[in-house]
């Protein structure tokens, strides 16, 4: 079982846990101009080797020899490091088109650095990371931007933010960790109105952990590696990794249906997610408490589940968390062929007990791997 909290931890009168307000870590910046974080990049050494800068990752400062010449047998492309693509980021951005009186309103709901209209804070708020996105924005531009970023704190914020460009006909766009790959975050070169971007950062708290129905309440702007590190500091996991869990949200989760790595054994979000509330154009969507499953009437939240924002901005959930597992084992098996492997996951599949996680990569994907070996040391070294 989870260790239960300390005699100081904070509770509500329902004697769940109340976690403090998250810190901000100064070396948790993103980076604006690629995927990741600022301290981490790839660079060529003049020994034709790969380093990983920064601290955080397990190959971080480690010298990576077969990475550049695998590149460049499957690419077929020389991929000389004198002669690098330079990256002309960051591009023209356009000029805002903001009304005016939406703008008074929002600067008085909000605290002074609760908007921005500066030019960089509004191109990275009005793209996400497929590839068309992260090449335009390193050699290319965008049409549009969003003209306003607002960062409200509290979901009375969020309603009012709403009600106003409602009344001023804004458009809003919800914001949660910025990395979604299906365009929902571009902003259309035709449109006229002001396009306000409502960014849920602010919104990142775990408000509460109820240890013994195992539940927890967190805000929608809660990125994945901060719901990780405080759950898992009270014995519990929501089990839910997408490939993007470092930055994405628990909003943006919600809002594009997402699945994560380990869902054999947790499940999707829409099976994690027990309750919900989202601020809509007709008011707020929620409930005063947490009810069982109900088998009447239609559940109007479950709309919301791969929305992307068109119908709401979801504000909080409640969830389903569970005890840290007591081990996690790893391996791997080679097939012969890929057909073989997919024969597997048949066979996998229909026997019941699946792992976690389980993933059938490619022979490409497979060499990939092995090309981000580090440089052999001590004894393997002079093998």
């Amino acid at each position: 079982m989870p260790p239960g909290p300390s005699l100081t931890e904070a509770r509500d009168a329902e004697g769940r846990i109340v976690p403090a307000a998250p810190a901000r870590l100064p070396d948790d910046e993103e980076s604006l101009e690629v995927w990741g974080f600022r301290d981490s990049a790839f660079a060529i050494l003049p020994n034709g080797s790969v380093r990983m800068s920064g601290s955080r990752y397990a190959l971080s400062g480690l010298e990576l020899p077969s990475l550049l010449p695998w590149m460049r047998r499957v690419l077929g492309v020389a991929l000389d490091p004198a002669d690098p693509h330079e990256s002309s980021y960051p591009p023209a951005v356009p000029a805002p088109r903001i009304h005016p009186g939406f703008q008074r309103e929002a600067a008085d709901l909000l605290p002074p650095d609760g908007l921005s209209a500066d030019p960089l804070v509004r191109l990275r708020h009005g793209h996400g990371h497929t590839l068309e996105e992260m090449y335009l924005l390193k050699y290319g531009g965008f049409e549009r931007v969003p003209d306003l970023v607002l960062y409200p704190a509290t979901e009375e914020q969020v309603e009012a933010l709403v009600a106003a460009a409602a009344r001023y006909d804004v458009c809003l766009v919800p914001y949660g960790g910025g990395t979604n790959v299906t365009d929902a975050l571009r902003c259309p070169a035709d449109e006229e109105r002001t396009i306000a971007v409502v960014d849920l950062s602010r919104l990142n708290r775990i408000l509460w952990i109820d240890p013994v129905n195992q539940m927890a309440c967190i805000q929608a702007g809660a990125v994945g590696r901060q719901i990780q590190a405080e759950l898992a500091a009270h014995g519990f996991s929501l089990g839910h990794e997408p490939d993007s869990v470092e930055f994405s949200t628990l909003g943006g989760w919600i809002a594009t249906f997402a699945s994560g790595m380990k869902k054999n054994r947790y499940g999707n979000i829409e099976d994690l997610v027990l309750d919900l509330r989202a601020v809509t154009a007709q008011g707020t969507l929620g409930r005063a408490a947490v009810a069982p499953r109900e088998s009447t009437g239609v559940d109007a939240r479950r709309v919301l589940f791969g929305s992307e924002g068109c119908l709401g901005i979801v504000t909080s959930a409640v969830v389903k968390i569970f005890p840290l597992p007591e081990l996690q084992k790893y391996g791997s098996i080679l097939f012969r062929d890929f057909e073989t492997g997919v024969a597997f996951l048949y066979a996998l599949e229909r026997e019941g007990g699946k792992p976690a996680s389980v993933r059938l990569v490619d022979n490409l994907q497979f060499q990939f791997s092995q090309a981000l070996k580090p440089a052999a040391a001590g004894l393997r070294a002079d093998a």
